[in-house]
């Protein structure tokens, strides 16, 4: 009999970044290969939430994320926030993190290991105990090396070196660190790529996936919006950066109203929302991909995800970048006029620039005529993996 091939797919992270590879295992599975995931212990309950099956590694110190002002920070362009997640979630407890995933690696006996890129102790025990190894990843910033980067690289190297001194001596810093290396693929929109990041990148797709939502929340949702004919403009933060006190969510409430336009929160602290018929304020999580359609346009953190959201659903944007790859996504978002990125007293007239340049809103709908879909994404990343399965 035929031993049924194994996956395991290792996450950190936010929604974000775990929720585009739920379609890819479901795509992995049908493929005929079991897929399990390792996760830290906060999104091992997104996981559960959807029936899948998750391990969890860490000491869930994730959990702070949204109190940590260190990490919420677009300091040089984000970098800062993205060293933050190593050296203050990843690095203190990697030698626990190391030993856990060591023994669950050894109690399931993969046949392939799938890190993302912060994914640091799976991957540290994959390459350690000499597991087949494919990276992948969100974030084709790490694949441009930088003084940033080459730093934040050389910690954690030095850091593995007291936990694995033959893993942090022969694996090379950027792909221990960052998981970036010439057989790493990116789950990454290629229309959102430039010219420099196209000649090294292997990139699938984004596998956007919103589909965990209450169908009572929807509903309220969608008859308020039905209530009126006015124009409503979503906003939201993501998963978790919205929760941190923020000006946001006071300047786009000022600015849809000066534009008398409705404002849609996603996710925005209670305390944050005027009392106001013309404001709805609507659970943690709702599927974009059901509430863009019927909005003018979105405000929002420049997440990847809440971006390709944005441009499926050909809805402009106005992005107000708080950290991590968000500048860079802002970025690119404002140079293909998919977007306005902007600082936060600039979200009135941002925003009025969006729904008033037809430039915009005509960029966004040919963007959405050929940008790669969800499934076709999911598929092709599953592909990858499976061929990378012995």
């Amino acid at each position: 009999m035929t031993k049924q091939r194994r996956v395991i797919l290792g996450c950190f992270g936010s929604a974000g970044d775990v929720l585009p590879l739920v379609p890819v295992a479901d795509a992995i599975a049908e493929l005929g290969i079991e897929v399990e995931f390792t996760v830290s212990r906060s999104l091992g309950l997104y996981l559960r939430l959807l029936g899948r099956r998750a391990h969890s590694i860490g000491v869930g110190s994730e959990v702070t994320f949204s109190r940590d002002h260190d990490l919420i920070s677009d300091r040089n362009e984000g970098r800062s926030s993205q060293a933050r997640i190593y050296t203050g979630y990843l690095l203190p407890s990697l030698r626990d993190d190391v030993a856990s995933a060591t023994r669950l690696i050894q109690a399931i006996g993969p046949d392939l290991i799938v890190t993302t890129t912060f994914a640091l102790a799976l991957r540290v025990a994959s390459l350690q105990l000499g597991i087949p190894h494919q990276e992948i990843s969100i974030y084709p910033q790490f694949f441009t090396p930088c003084d940033d980067y080459d730093a934040l690289a050389r910690t954690v190297v030095s850091a593995v070196s007291d936990v694995s001194p033959t893993t942090a001596r022969t694996v090379p810093e950027y792909r221990l660190a960052f998981g970036v290396c010439a057989g790493a693929h990116l789950l990454f929109e290629p229309l959102l790529l430039d010219p420099n990041d196209e000649q090294f990148l292997h990139s699938t797709g984004y596998p956007y996936f919103d589909n965990m939502a209450s169908l009572d929340a929807l509903r309220r949702v969608m008859n308020w919006i039905d209530e009126s004919s006015d124009p409503v403009v979503l906003a939201t933060l993501g998963s978790f950066v919205g929760l941190a006190e923020n000006r946001f969510w006071g300047d786009v409430q000022r600015a849809v109203k000066d534009l008398g336009a409705r404002a849609l929160l996603v996710n925005a602290p209670h305390a944050s929302v005027d009392d106001s018929d013309r404001i709805f304020a609507a659970p943690s999580f709702l599927p974009l991909s059901a509430l863009l359609p019927s909005s003018a346009a979105i405000i929002h953190h420049g997440g990847i995800g809440t971006s390709l959201a944005a441009i499926l659903s050909g809805v402009p944007a106005v992005v107000v970048p708080q950290a991590f790859d968000q500048p860079d996504i802002a970025r690119r978002l404002d140079a293909r006029f998919l977007a306005v990125r902007c600082e936060g007293e600039q979200v009135r007239t941002s925003l009025n620039m969006v729904l008033l340049d037809e430039r915009y809103g005509e960029a966004v709908l040919a963007a959405k005529q050929n940008v790669i879909g969800p499934k076709a994404a999911a598929a092709s990343a599953a592909v990858v993996i499976a061929n990378a399965v012995p």
